[in-house]
């Protein structure tokens, strides 16, 4: 009934076709015919069995597998590097803004208010090194589907996809860190001498 709202020809030439009549030119043609054979439908456990061993006999190595996630990894991480160049400048722009804000000079050591302003400045600091993290999130969300799909049809482990992933963001996390502590941490005055 409602194939007509889809028909983008003349109204004159437009036929209603029924169910039915589908359901019999799918019949008819050779292919389902594969489909319903009683040899496809039969299940044999013991040989699905073997082909498993089989399989297993000729897959690929788990340092392979792991090597090729971890390289595309890496041209992933090559790929988003406009995103962790403007990461990078942005936690040391707000390094920056918090050190004026906080800066030592003006951060007296003598009362207890004095301490809770330390700890609003490690409060900015963790919230900003934080938030900064919330775009390596949703470009993590964004891959779950293909970790799925990967894990599911080509069988990959699930291992080696997040362990590459985890080695990746280790030495990207500590830059956005070494960054922020480089710009913070002796214009805030927690430590007296730039040496510690």
């Amino acid at each position: 009934m409602d194939q007509q709202q889809y028909w983008t020809g003349d109204e004159r030439e437009y036929q209603y076709h029924a169910v039915e009549r589908f359901v019999k030119c799918f019949r008819t043609y050779n292919l389902p015919q594969l489909v319903e054979d009683e040899k496809c439908n039969k299940h044999n456990m013991k040989q699905d069995r073997i082909l498993c061993q089989s399989d297993e006999r000729q897959s690929i190595s788990h340092w392979n597998i792991f090597k090729a996630c971890f390289l595309r990894e890496v041209l992933l991480l090559k790929r988003n590097s406009p995103v962790q160049i403007f990461k990078a400048i942005q936690i040391t722009f707000l390094g920056f803004i918090l050190s004026t804000l906080f800066f030592r000079t003006e951060m007296s050591q003598d009362t207890i208010f004095d301490g809770n302003k330390y700890m609003g400045a490690l409060f900015m600091a963790v919230a900003a090194v934080n938030f900064n993290g919330m775009t390596e999130l949703t470009m993590t969300v964004k891959r779950l589907p293909i970790f799925y799909k990967q894990r599911e049809l080509l069988r990959l482990p699930g291992w080696a996809i997040l362990c590459s992933t985890f080695l990746i963001s280790i030495p990207m996390s500590l830059m956005e860190t070494g960054l922020w502590t480089c710009s913070t941490y002796f214009a805030i005055g927690y430590a007296p001498s730039p040496v510690r």
